[in-house]
């Protein structure tokens, strides 16, 4: 069984493709190639007829809904208002949204290019009815390659700039770490000068400490020898004075005794 990728390239281009004499070359005739492919029974019918002439144990019918995708690999069916009342298939590449849808079809009715089997990008869900999407066997691996591999070269780009971003942003924590760690010794260095200074300048307070006590001791000595003197002032100053009391009377009998033994009264 081929992938859908590797249908899409062997069929690319290539015209009359079928599987009866009635279908080759038409819509219905690449569609049949397909489900042969995928080991499924053949649908019969006009494209327009596929919805109802399928094996409904091979198949499950998606009605085309506002929110409805068709997924890789489903057989999409337009009504009768295309083809001349014949309707229109193509296969799904599994690349659309709501409103636009891409296909892998032959003999497209409303385009002039010959019944070769192309890709076509439809802008609108217009005449579509649904598509039929295959049970069995899965066909989960008929994704698209191509995309994959641009998808992962794109996601390989972006993670490798991103990785990039990250080593010049790990870089530069690295600068900043060994900046700060160069500024925490730096300020380490300055504590403990200053816990030198610190335990130094304990010293010197313990220094001042002792001499203020050593100063307010020797005023309280010198306070306590000013009251002493004072006291021995009082009772010296009592002593001069008598003593110059006594002297003047010493003086004065003496003067007096010279007196009266000069005129002879002695």
């Amino acid at each position: 069984m081929l992938t859908f990728q590797q249908f899409l390239e062997k069929f690319n281009g290539q015209q009359n493709v079928g599987n009866t004499t009635k279908n080759k070359g038409e819509c219905v005739g690449l569609a049949a190639i397909w489900v042969d492919n995928l080991g499924l029974d053949h649908i019969w019918g006009n494209a327009k007829d596929l919805i109802n002439n399928y094996n409904p144990n091979q198949f499950e019918f998606i009605l085309n809904t506002p929110d409805a995708v068709p997924k890789t690999g489903d057989i999409i069916c337009w009504n009768f208002k295309m083809g001349g009342g014949f309707g229109h298939t193509a296969i799904s590449t599994g690349t659309g949204n709501i409103t636009t849808f891409e296909v892998f079809e032959q003999n497209n009715p409303t385009e002039s290019t010959g019944n070769n089997c192309h890709l076509r990008t439809y802008s609108n869900y217009n005449n579509v009815i649904g598509w039929l999407h295959p049970k069995a066997p899965p066909i989960a691996d008929t994704t698209n390659y191509k995309k994959l591999y641009e998808e992962k070269v794109k996601l390989e780009t972006f993670l490798r700039g991103e990785i990039q971003k990250k080593d010049e942003t790990i870089n530069n924590l690295n600068n900043q770490i060994s900046d700060l760690e160069k500024e925490k010794n730096r300020l380490a260095e300055e504590l403990k000068q200053c816990l030198l200074v610190t335990k130094e300048h304990e010293g010197c307070q313990a220094k001042i400490l002792k001499a203020t006590n050593f100063k307010n001791q020797a005023e309280q000595d010198l306070a306590k020898a000013k009251g002493d003197w004072q006291i021995k002032e009082v009772a010296y100053n009592k002593q001069i004075s008598l003593l110059t009391t006594k002297y003047q009377a010493t003086k004065s009998s003496i003067k007096k005794l010279l007196i009266d033994y000069i005129f002879g009264k002695v």
